[in-house]
């Protein structure tokens, strides 16, 4: 719709401002790497503050300069599990093909929606899917849920998105069973989670983090209604599970595609899985902490010290 076009204002789309953005990832020198904790952004410091003190980690400024608003907050919690209430129509799934100038097309599978400049506006142009013409899948799926974070100050709503297929395929149907249980009565509580999986193609294991929605409540309590808003007090104060301790092979493995991403010789790679596990004693947390640290680039590999242990170079 070109930007000079006059819309009626009962037809006017509305929308919650959005507080911050909820991530599964931060991004590296080179490319965007995966966490199996909760990031939050935000450019409300009080919030990112909040949510540190709640869920473990640091409150530190972060810039993003592909956004609106580039300079605010972040933290890495320790938490894999958090309480969320679902708005009305609050996910939505995409086929999508981005680039440096934004987002090219918007895809349901069939049709497509691309951007056309006509003079100074930019107006939508509908045609039939681009990748079904071509046989060949150039766009991904985008999914984006929106959440409000109940035990927070309400300034917004919270915005996770992600490419991931499984997200795809598993969090619409979670989504669509919680509320359509709920028969549209009003907000409802679930927990936002974030998992470790796995899987074997070609004789090598990758691995990867899936967003998952859970019920705080049981079926027969959403059909009732208990679920609404009415019982946010309550599952406000339900107690987070902390985060199961990670298989330690596994983490061995993730360490080791660390060192090689960021720089450690590939002769000397066992040799510094082994430095982090003594430093951190075998703690699954304290192994988590230092792979959250390299992310961030708030540690950097500077070779071994005499006495083996590992030559931490600090920003």
């Amino acid at each position: 719709m070109a930007r000079n076009t006059v819309v009626p204002l009962d037809q006017m789309q509305r929308r919650i401002p959005e507080a911050g953005r909820i991530r599964i990832g931060v991004k590296t020198g080179r490319a965007m790497k995966s966490i199996d904790t909760f990031r939050f952004t935000s450019p409300y410091r009080d919030l990112i503050e909040k949510l540190a003190s709640m869920y473990g980690g640091t409150a530190r400024p972060w810039t993003d300069d592909r956004a609106r608003i580039k300079d605010q907050y972040e933290v890495i919690t320790q938490a894999n599990q958090v309480p969320v209430v679902l708005p009305p129509d609050g996910l939505s799934v995409w086929y999508e093909k981005w680039s440096g100038g934004g987002c090219e097309r918007r895809c349901d599978g069939i049709t497509v929606e691309t951007v056309q400049m006509r003079g100074d506006n930019a107006e939508p142009i509908n045609s039939p899917c681009i990748c079904t013409a071509k046989n060949l899948r150039e766009c991904q799926p985008y999914t984006r849920l929106t959440v409000l974070l109940p035990e927070l100050a309400f300034r917004g709503s919270w915005r996770l998105e992600t490419k991931g297929w499984n997200a795809a395929h598993e969090l619409p149907g979670m989504y669509e069973l919680i509320t359509n249980v709920d028969q549209g009565r009003g907000l409802v509580s679930a927990m936002l989670g974030v998992e470790q999986r796995s899987d074997k193609a070609a004789g090598k294991t990758r691995h990867f983090v899936v967003p998952t929605l859970t019920m705080l409540n049981t079926p027969i309590e959403l059909a009732s209604g208990q679920a609404r808003m009415a019982a946010l007090p309550q599952a406000a104060v339900v107690e987070l599970e902390a985060p199961p301790d990670d298989d330690l092979d596994t983490l061995a493995e993730q360490l080791a595609e660390d060192g090689f991403e960021y720089g450690v010789p590939a002769e000397d790679i066992d040799r510094f899985v082994g430095a982090v596990f003594v430093q951190a004693n075998n703690d699954p947390e304290r192994l988590r902490n230092f792979r959250s640290k390299l992310y961030v680039g708030a540690i950097k590999f500077g070779g071994f010290k005499d006495d083996g242990t590992i030559n931490w170079l600090r920003d």
